[in-house]
């Protein structure tokens, strides 16, 4: 397959000549499972998160992003970040009157689209949390746009990313309950941005793009190893959920218990449980 004008202009700097094979041999199939096959022991690691360790690799990646390092702290889940950010919130923003602008006075007549705009506006972070900088995202984030990009324009990138899809797809369902158990606490349209603020930097929901980016690497389409790839699999390995700020990171121990049981195409569909070091639970049952 020829090159592209978007592969010769916009070439990742670790990025190789070659081209993604438009099948792989059973050889490549063997990497691929072997790549996903470590992102699950990973990400399915119930052991308690050595502290240390995670502060290391945070502190290592605000580094690699020109940051200095952040206030960290840690809780026994994600649930307890919540309520941890919610309450510093309120706090933050009470007497502010930020929440009552009426943006709908910006914009006019509401249609669906603006609807979908004044919702976006009024959930976004409040002025009055600026103590605890932007939001960051972790190394691992940086792999879809600095590092895979390029190659999701090669004759071989469908196959290829539905190999790796495959080999971590169940950990996405871990990300999906532990969001929904979020979204049941917020009580608070105007606090829903919550949810997802600062990244939301976890194994589960970086396995695609880690598992993509590792195998592009063992498959040695990567000219060498990226420093987003190496940070990433430290802080997603020695941590457990993460809401990073720029001057404040909060960091959830590891699971006590994941399961699963079911099927997506079954009657119950599959049934994905989360407990944590609290006692606090994570649900969602997917059906296909």
């Amino acid at each position: 397959m020829a090159r592209s004008k978007y592969d010769e202009e916009n070439q990742g700097e670790f990025v190789s000549k070659d081209q993604l094979p438009a099948a792989l041999d059973a050889q490549q199939k063997k990497v691929l499972k072997g790549v996903t096959r470590q992102i699950q022991d990973a990400a399915l690691n119930t052991e308690p998160m050595d502290r240390a360790f995670c502060q290391q690799a945070i502190e290592r990646s605000y580094a690699h992003q020109g940051l200095a390092s952040p206030t960290v702290l840690f809780f026994s889940s994600p649930q307890a970040i919540m309520r941890h950010l919610l309450g510093t919130a309120s706090e933050a923003v009470e007497g502010t009157g930020q929440r009552s602008v009426d943006f709908s006075q910006l914009l006019g007549a509401e249609d669906d689209l603006q609807a979908l705009l004044l919702k976006s506006m009024g959930s976004a972070q409040p002025r009055a949390l600026a103590g605890w900088g932007s939001e960051v995202s972790l190394p691992a984030h940086d792999l879809e746009s600095d590092v895979i990009l390029p190659f999701t324009w090669h004759a071989g990138w469908e196959r290829f990313s539905q190999a790796v899809d495959q080999g971590v797809g169940n950990l996405i369902h871990f990300e999906h309950a532990i969001t929904e158990a979020l979204e049941a606490m917020v009580g608070d349209e105007n606090d829903e941005w919550l949810i997802y603020s600062g990244g939301m930097n976890n194994l589960w929901g970086s396995a695609e793009a880690l598992g993509r980016a590792q195998a592009l690497l063992e498959l040695g389409l990567l000219s060498e190893a990226p420093p987003a790839l190496q940070l990433g699999n430290d802080v997603l390995r020695n941590c457990g959920w993460v809401n990073a700020f720029e001057k404040l990171c909060l960091v959830s121990d590891r699971p006590e218990l994941l399961e699963q049981t079911g099927a997506t195409r079954g009657p119950q569909g599959l049934q994905t449980r989360v407990v944590w070091r609290d006692g606090e639970v994570s649900q969602y049952t997917y059906q296909d």
